[in-house]
């Protein structure tokens, strides 16, 4: 049992509101002030709104029992207290003096990443960008984006803009990254001005690193609380500022005719279709969750399949879980995207052991390389040249730090993973010897 008053109380911090999901059932959504949200059952609610400190745990078995019209006996409120509540730190426990050495506590997810706009300073511009999604101004700029798209493509179509890329000069490779750099961190104030038009509060933009990117994110945790066509409307939100930048690109080629401008248009492109993979956690994941109304969908998707491959193959069903009580065609999705997931995989699996060795093998030799043409700009005066052999060494430092990053993380999920299949055939003996 936790230690608990005798009058549980919930966190002053902590707040309920409704969740908009495809579940059969009405569910909630528990929000922290860390930035985590939890979804939980209406059952769950009821119990939780009369944890304020002023009843007894005998006294909220009683109400529960009426409002439920079956026997609810204090141990199983206590029971569900410990089970639900406790390990996710929502209740206000008994005051004790902390362990001498203690550590002190994890960070919370929302702290991980390094800070670069505070959402204090982010508010100011978030507030004017957010007109940008009223009809009156979003209908124009997204056919005009795809009016230069048409333009852009007809011409490259032509042939006349593929023979372009090799007379761009160092000097606008520069441009070309700095732009890039740019557009993705309008990106992520795309998503943060959207919770503004829907006046929903948002965090800050961190810097991150994921698999082997680093990665801009910005925290809109808040947005669990709109209503599923709202949140579908915020994810599609960084993609659409994207789209954004590629009608001043489009005019500035046209225009100008340099080439530059056309392979920043077409990396524009690239990271918007990058971005809509549904198997990776960008923006195209929570679009599908949200389309879906599946929080948490790597998971369910997960453990619908194990109970699919349970009923096929061992012919029993496991246990019902709530966390899979949603309508019939999100069921479908979820399952579609359970067998989509794992093609992904098996691609990622090959990449990993047919292309990514390889490649690793040879950045050491490209840094070295890129360090000497450096030099070598650096004597001849060559200042722009050798600013661009640094970003070039700065992603392959990246490469590096990333792959040596999933190497460490793979090691370990890997000999756990052999080490249960050795014990599943009897290579190993089990950790705890089975009761008789």
């Amino acid at each position: 049992m936790s230690s608990l008053p005798s009058f549980p109380r919930l966190r002053s911090e902590v707040s309920i509101v409704p969740f908009f999901s495809s579940a059969k059932e009405e569910t909630y959504l528990v929000l922290l002030p860390d930035g985590r949200s939890l979804q939980t059952t209406r059952r769950l609610y009821e119990l939780i709104t009369h944890l304020d400190g002023s009843r007894s745990v005998e006294e909220i078995a009683r109400i529960l029992s009426g409002m439920w019209n079956c026997s609810i006996r204090p141990t199983d409120v206590q029971d569900w207290i410990d089970r639900h509540l406790v390990p996710h730190d929502l209740m206000v426990p008994v005051p004790v003096l902390p362990p001498p050495g203690s550590s002190p506590p994890a960070k919370s997810p929302s702290t991980k990443g390094i800070m670069l706009i505070p959402s204090r300073l982010a508010l100011p511009l978030t507030r004017r960008l957010r007109l940008l999604f009223h009809p009156l101004f979003s209908l124009p700029l997204l056919w005009a984006s795809a009016l230069c798209h048409g333009l852009m493509y007809l011409d490259l179509l032509s042939g006349t803009g593929l023979g372009l890329f090799s007379s761009i000069p160092p000097s606008l490779y520069l441009i070309g990254y700095l732009v890039t750099f740019l557009s993705v961190l309008f990106h992520e104030f795309g998503h943060l001005s959207a919770c503004q038009y829907f006046d929903c509060p948002h965090g800050e933009i961190r810097l991150g690193f994921y698999l082997l990117f680093p990665v801009f994110y910005a925290n809109v945790s808040p947005a669990w609380r709109l209503q599923r066509k709202e949140r579908v409307v915020v994810d599609l939100a960084g993609m659409y500022f994207q789209l954004l930048m590629t009608v001043p690109v489009a005019l500035l080629f046209h225009l100008t005719r340099e080439p530059v401008w056309l392979l920043i248009f077409l990396e524009l492109d690239a990271m918007i279709l990058f971005s809509l993979n549904p198997f990776l956690r960008f923006d195209g994941y929570w679009l599908c969750s949200d389309l879906l109304g599946v929080p948490n969908l790597r998971s369910r998707s997960q453990l619908l399949m194990k109970i699919l491959w349970s009923r096929l193959l061992t012919r029993t069903s496991l246990p019902p879980t709530p966390l899979l009580e949603i309508n019939p065609g999100a069921r479908l999705g979820l399952a579609l995207y359970a067998i989509g997931s794992y093609l992904f995989g098996g691609l990622i699996l090959f990449f990993f052991c047919r292309v990514l060795p390889t490649r690793v093998q040879t950045l050491p030799a490209e840094a070295k390389k890129l360090i000497e043409d450096g030099l070598a700009d650096w004597s001849q005066g060559n200042a722009t040249g050798m600013l661009l052999r640094l970003v070039q060494l700065l992603f392959v430092c990246v490469m590096l730090l990333g792959a040596g990053r999933m190497l460490a993380q793979a090691v370990p999920t890997v000999a756990k993973a052999a080490r249960a299949l050795l014990r599943r055939t009897g290579g190993l003996p089990r950790k705890h010897p089975p009761l008789f």
